[in-house]
């Protein structure tokens, strides 16, 4: 009897199985090392954001102070020559002038609180969009990380179900032995096999 058909047969169909197995596993980590790649760009990149979000908010604060010293040094020398241009008639501090000049004041103090209400609204704005910048770079992430742990646990199931489809002592189909064919021990078997 030759066995050497029977041996190539089982031989074969381990080494199949074995690159299956090792091809599906390298293509699973594959995989799951590209979605923690992605999930962790994908946090980086959300930080960028938030980060560009808050220095465009510094450069804003910035500007914002800039143009309320400018709005104060503004009305400083109205309110200076409104005074001048009273006195300069000879007319006495009181009275009308006297109310038109606190009335300058109550307006200009009015602006410079528009100019600080509006400042401090975009500054809590930017604050809100680098949050949220945050927080779905944090959703996405999560989301990638997931689909690539279902990915993984998938592949696997797949690899253990060839597994466990691969029959261990059956003799294959096309083999030239009968079913339920046990060789003997190389000990107990006659001389010239």
């Amino acid at each position: 009897m030759n066995f050497i058909p029977f041996l190539a047969a089982f031989v074969i169909d381990d080494i199949i199985l074995a690159i299956a197995a090792i091809s599906a596993a390298a293509s699973t980590y594959a995989n799951y090392s590209a979605a923690q790649t992605q999930a962790k760009q994908s946090k980086l990149n959300a930080q960028a954001q938030a980060d560009a979000l808050a220095a465009e908010a510094a450069q804003k604060a910035n500007e914002t102070a800039v143009a309320t010293r400018r709005k104060m040094e503004d009305q400083r020398r109205f309110r200076s020559s409104q005074l001048a241009a009273i006195s300069g008639q000879g007319l006495q501090v009181s009275g009308t002038p006297l109310d038109i000049l606190a009335n300058t004041a109550v307006k200009q103090q009015q602006e410079l609180q528009d100019i600080s209400y509006g400042a401090d609204t975009e500054r809590r704005s930017y604050t809100y969009a680098a949050q949220n910048a945050l927080a779905i770079g944090a959703q996405q992430a999560s989301q990638i990380k997931t689909q690539a742990n279902a990915t993984l646990l998938s592949n696997l199931s797949q690899m253990a179900s060839m597994a466990s489809s691969v029959p261990t002592s059956a003799a294959p189909t096309n083999s030239p032995m009968p079913a339920g064919y046990k060789p003997r021990p190389v000990s107990q078997r006659p001389a010239g096999f």
